[in-house]
């Protein structure tokens, strides 16, 4: 009986114990076979029908091998994974080690079609791969069912593409996923494609909340290279974006948009920051949306915007109410074109009959340098109201009326100021040069305590810079994405100045003692203690530094 009931127990065991497994996959070319069993290297499949066509159970894995392309196939992942047991999609390389060494597996869709898909599926990662082609590289598909907590990580996604890199459909929920460490380029100028059918980079849509967008490049989208339509709760940080081959890189000719990031909708609570923008096509758009918040971002160069007179980002009603969002220590850089066109500035509040209001947006803290036309633009429409700038830098050399407010053409800062109407509250704008480091070749921080920008800024709830420093450093924050931070001291202990304190720091001074070293400024700083002696008292403070004691 105790047999039985054992063998009972074992095979209850056996059931219930179902392991998700590896699947492998290489070219035809490269010996791989669908009438293989996928489980290694050596018994690889060889197409992506096969993998389409398989019974996935939760959690299975599948690779493809490094240097290997497939071309004219779509790739559907339609198993789920589990928070446990994640399905993941990627690459490996000799002898099914998991990883990328050479180029990544291509997976090239080729004329029209999406190449990979996570078809409402949650807890998948795809990793390593480069997606090419097709009308959309990559599809997050949320129309039947619920596609959440995706990853999608060091992929090539999008060269060639006609439509988008990184798209979301929605329908269903996709919530918390993690689009990282991707190169998101549509190589136009490779692949010589019209510009004119190609999107978005990166599309968040309605379903799209949650989602962190971090540590890509996004190159030469014709549309937008991020864009979020109705998508709530998202960040994207840590990004560059650039839009400058577009058009066979003629900078003067623009058949389409190219911009950095745009909302559209009623996108909520959003976040954009740490983002460096450059060399963009066309004006960033807030379309409508609610508490966003754009900060510490970098804007470098608009190249050409013959529609807008070189607008940098526009923030209207066109679409949805745009309400209560904040934009704070930014730097606005340089916008090319178009210099007689008259209603256009860095930011343009622009708004038309039937458009939907555009109020209580702040804009504080931020650097407007050398914009083309003007540092802003504002309609003279009721629907905007209730704007709130202050603690703004505005400066363009050898001109100082920056400043188009409502039907007003042209104002110094200070006339701004004294016209505030319509419940608009606009004060403590500064009209000098912020004297940085060197913005033509990107070096956007103080470099001088005496510089406007340093503690001249007002406090918005920000902790760090650009670069992660504390914010703020001095008595108040400082105008713009930097945080000026006073260059350090050297040690008192480091004789040589090698920014460390160790045993050659130890023997400058033993050489003092003996004359052996005659370095005058290593002999001045040898007397640590300053008793007018180099002695062995100062050959313990140096020794104590070493220990950190």
């Amino acid at each position: 009986m105790l047999l039985i009931i054992g063998a009972g127990l074992f095979l209850f065991g056996g059931m219930s114990s179902v392991h998700a497994a590896v699947y492998y996959v290489k070219s035809a070319s490269n010996d791989g076979n669908d009438s293989n069993d996928g489980r290694s290297d050596a018994n690889a499949w060889g197409t992506i029908d096969k993998v389409n066509g398989y019974n996935f159970v939760t959690g299975d894995d599948v690779y493809f091998k490094c240097g290997d392309v497939w071309t004219g196939n779509a790739l559907t992942i339609d198993w789920k994974g589990t928070s446990d047991d994640r399905v993941t999609i990627g690459a490996y390389y000799d002898n099914g080690i998991i990883g990328i060494s050479g180029s990544k597996p291509i997976i090239n869709r080729g004329v029209t079609g999406n190449g990979v898909t996570i078809d409402g599926q949650d807890y998948v990662t795809v990793q390593n791969l480069d997606i090419r082609k097709g009308n959309n590289a990559f599809v997050i598909s949320t129309v039947n069912a619920d596609a959440n907590y995706p990853i999608v990580e060091k992929c090539n996604i999008g060269a060639g593409t006609t439509g988008y890199g990184l798209r979301i459909y929605s329908g269903h929920q996709t919530t918390g996923g993690i689009i990282r460490n991707n190169v998101v380029d549509s190589r136009v100028g490779i692949y010589g494609q019209d510009e004119s059918l190609m999107y978005d980079g990166i599309k968040l849509t309605a379903a799209a909340n949650y989602y962190k967008v971090h540590d890509n490049i996004i190159r030469d989208w014709a549309h937008t290279a991020m864009r979020m339509e109705d998508s709530d709760y998202c960040e994207w940080y840590e990004n560059y974006i650039t839009c400058v081959d577009l058009q066979g890189g003629d900078p003067h000719k623009p058949t389409s948009s190219g911009r950095g990031f745009g909302f559209s909708g009623d996108a909520k609570y959003n976040k954009i920051y740490l983002n460096y923008f450059k060399n963009m096509r066309t004006l960033n758009q807030l379309l409508g949306g609610t508490y966003n918040e754009i900060y510490n971002n970098i804007f470098d160069t608009i190249t050409s915007e013959e529609t807008y007179g070189g607008c940098m980002l526009s923030i209207s009603g066109n679409g949805a109410y745009v309400a209560y969002n904040k934009i704070y220590n930014n730097v606005f850089y340089r916008s090319l074109e178009e210099t007689g066109y008259t209603l256009g500035g860095t930011i343009r509040m622009y708004a038309k009959l039937g458009w939907y209001d555009c109020e209580y947006n702040e804009i504080r803290n931020n650097i407007f340098l050398e914009p083309n036309v003007r540092a802003l633009y504002m309609a003279n429409w009721d629907g905007i109201k209730n704007n709130i700038f202050t603690n703004n830098i505005m400066y363009k050399t050898n001109e100082t009326q920056t400043i188009s407010y409502r039907g007003a053409p042209t104002l110094t800062v200070s006339e701004w100021e004294a016209a505030a109407s319509n419940g608009d509250i606009i004060s403590d704008n500064i009209a000098l040069d912020p004297s940085l480091a060197n913005p033509v070749n990107g070096e956007f921080w103080p470099d001088e305590l005496t510089d406007p920008v340093v503690d001249a800024g007002i406090d918005v709830g920000l902790t760090e810079d650009y670069l992660e420093n504390i914010r703020p450093f001095g008595s108040a924050p400082d105008i713009g994405a930097y945080e000026y931070v006073p260059p350090s001291a050297p040690s008192p202990t480091d004789l040589n100045q090698d920014s460390r304190t160790d045993i050659q720091d130890i023997q400058f001074c033993v050489k003092v003692i003996l004359e052996t070293e005659i370095d005058p400024d290593i002999v001045v700083r040898a007397d640590v203690n300053k008793d007018g002696n180099v002695n062995t008292l100062d050959i313990q403070e140096v020794v104590n530094a070493v220990l950190n004691r």
